[in-house]
């Protein structure tokens, strides 16, 4: 497995559970109200047939309560991973901006100090491995992110923080 491998596939851990809950939750709400929907458009179609008009009753899907615990659990999460994404860009900003954050530390070192990375990237050559920190935004292109520059050796060369 070329360095930076497992890295990867640990980055993309935290990665992949979010889209997982994000899924989770749409199916979760799909749930219950397609219950619901299904009740009102029967309902409205036998109204339909009559020629009177009916006041459309919605009820209880029976999903609807179960389907909401576990969006209600996902969202819970979904909450702490962002939390925890917020942190770990918060040590990493401190350490730089305490002069704290040196060349030469360790993969190992940075990621007991400051946390798993939202994503870990491995440029187009397998020598250089580029951590990334940030905070989360609904904005993509966000600066509030910090890029540790680890070498094939996994050792700390550089930084980078968008101007």
């Amino acid at each position: 497995m070329p360095e930076g491998g497992t890295e990867n596939m640990r980055s993309a851990k935290p990665v992949k559970r979010a889209v997982f809950l994000v899924l989770v939750m749409f199916v979760s709400a799909g749930l219950c109200l397609w219950g619901d929907e299904a009740s009102a458009k029967e309902k409205k179609s036998r109204s339909g047939r009559s020629g009177k008009t009916e006041k459309v009753k919605y009820t209880k899907s029976p999903d609807g309560v179960p389907a909401l615990i576990e969006l209600s659990n996902s969202r819970k999460d979904m909450v702490k991973e962002l939390d925890a994404e917020t942190a770990s860009y918060e040590k990493v900003k401190a350490a730089l901006d305490g002069d704290k954050l040196f060349r030469g530390m360790t993969a190992e070192e940075a990621r007991k100090r400051f946390g798993e990375p939202v994503n870990v990237d491995t440029w187009n050559t397998e020598d250089v491995t580029k951590w990334v920190y940030k905070k989360p935004s609904k904005d993509i292109m966000s600066k509030d992110k910090v890029y540790l520059i680890f070498d094939k050796d996994g050792k700390l060369e550089g930084w980078e923080e968008p101007k």
